[in-house]
């Protein structure tokens, strides 16, 4: 072992003593016994010309060692492709340890938390109005999420009517409506069924129709039936629904002109609920596996307002805890009915679901009490939103964790969520 007055190169040459050592043992399971045989007497010559201070032999023992160890993994290919899929690799399985367990991602499709976050937003552009040019695009999407839709009837086609629709995701990430005409032919609209109907097209009959299509987290009756939104999303026949919801389109007439805003992609903390009791007012992320009245397993986002034990009671705008005002930044934001929010309601009625908190005296709900284990989801966006005071609190066992931060689009929300 050099000392402190050793020579620079006896010092170097017990780093790369070292550095052979670190590299033999790192690599044991993959170097052939034959190899590692080489090795181990290589480093013992270089070990007695460093104990004999003899420089010359010490440096020639060195290169035969490099020689043996860069020749003890022959089927190793340091080729750089090789090196960046394996580094993707590793990057995709951490991504994937960390969505499991400490961050998943979030898309919210629905207006149900407006102001505070958004749903997917749709706009009409009618007369002479017209998307801008590409590069503004471009620069939309990526600050605001935005994408145009210019749906037009192609010349060729002359007259038809839309026979059908359905909307998909891909990716999960992307929800598109694919129409279906009496020609034959179809054509895809990036948008989904509901804003494409309600918002964007020029139509007045097909606004009409889009009035009667609900969200995605929402049981909606439809005139000739449901609309069934399962793994392939909305899938109708407008034929069951007669003439009046077909009329003729013309060739060169505009369907849909508009544009979609993305709902606010979020991080959900999927830890923190570990560790930690949930706690009034925070925003939240469920599951809906087993909560009767929803239908179908998917994720919710919504205000905690309540905890287990609580008293809740709703006398619009107002919401009143264990008999007294409820408290909380974001709660607070609701009940003032200001800056766009419009305090809490008394639920609306869906279709074959009840009413948790009860109708009272038609001034104020009847007030209920959470049993152990149970809290309560409620909507900013409260009377358009489809939560707790209808279906009931949800369990422990469906909670996945607090709102953490909007990464995605970068205008409005952008940042943590309070």
């Amino acid at each position: 072992m050099p000392h402190l007055f050793s020579p620079p190169w006896l010092k170097k040459a017990d780093r790369f003593s070292k550095g052979v050592r670190k590299f033999v043992s790192y690599q044991r399971d993959l170097i052939p016994h034959d190899k590692l045989d080489e090795v181990a007497a290589a480093q013992a010559v270089h070990s007695a010309a460093m104990k004999a201070k003899d420089k010359a032999a010490a440096t020639a023992a060195e290169e035969n060692l490099l020689k043996l160890c860069q020749g003890a993994l022959p089927h190793y290919d340091a080729s750089p492709l090789k090196e960046n899929v394996e580094v993707i690799i590793v990057a995709i399985i951490v991504a994937l340890g960390i969505r499991a367990y400490f961050l998943q991602p979030f898309k919210i499709p629905t207006a149900s938390m407006q102001p505070t976050l958004n749903g997917i937003i749709a706009t009409r552009l009618e007369g002479d109005q017209t998307s801008p040019n590409i590069l503004t695009q471009a620069f939309q999407f990526a600050w605001n999420g935005r994408n145009y839709v210019d749906c037009v009837i192609p010349e060729d086609w002359g007259t038809v009517k839309l026979t059908g629709f359905r909307q998909y995701s891909k990716a999960n990430f992307f929800t598109l409506t694919e129409l279906r005409f009496d020609n034959g032919k179809t054509t895809t609209v990036y948008s989904p069924a509901r804003q494409l109907f309600r918002d964007l097209c020029w139509d007045p009959t097909y606004r009409m129709l889009g009035q009667t299509l609900g969200a995605d987290d929402t049981p909606t009756n439809i005139p000739g039936g449901y609309a069934s939104f399962g793994d392939r999303g909305f899938n109708q026949d407008m034929s069951a629904r007669g003439q009046a919801y077909q009329p003729e389109l013309k060739g060169g007439q505009v369907f849909a002109r508009g544009y979609v805003e993305s709902g606010d992609q979020l991080l959900v903390d999927k830890a923190s609920y570990h560790f930690r009791r949930p706690s009034r007012d925070e925003v939240f992320v469920f599951g809906t596996d087993g909560i009767a009245g929803i239908g179908k397993s998917q994720h919710y986002i919504k205000r905690l307002t309540a905890v287990p034990g609580d008293r809740l009671a709703v006398e619009p705008p107002l919401l009143y805890i264990n008999g007294e005002k409820a408290t909380g930044t974001g709660t607070a934001k609701v009940m003032s009915a200001e800056n766009g929010y419009r305090g809490y309601t008394m639920p609306s009625m869906q279709p074959g679901v009840g009413n948790f908190v009860g109708t009272g005296d038609g001034h104020r709900s009847d007030e209920v009490t959470l049993g152990d284990k149970q809290y309560m989801a409620m909507g900013d966006n409260s009377a358009d939103s489809f939560d707790s005071r209808n279906w009931g609190p949800v369990p422990e066992r469906n909670l996945v964790g607090p709102a953490l931060l909007v990464y995605w689009p970068f205008a409005n929300h952008w940042g943590l969520i309070r």
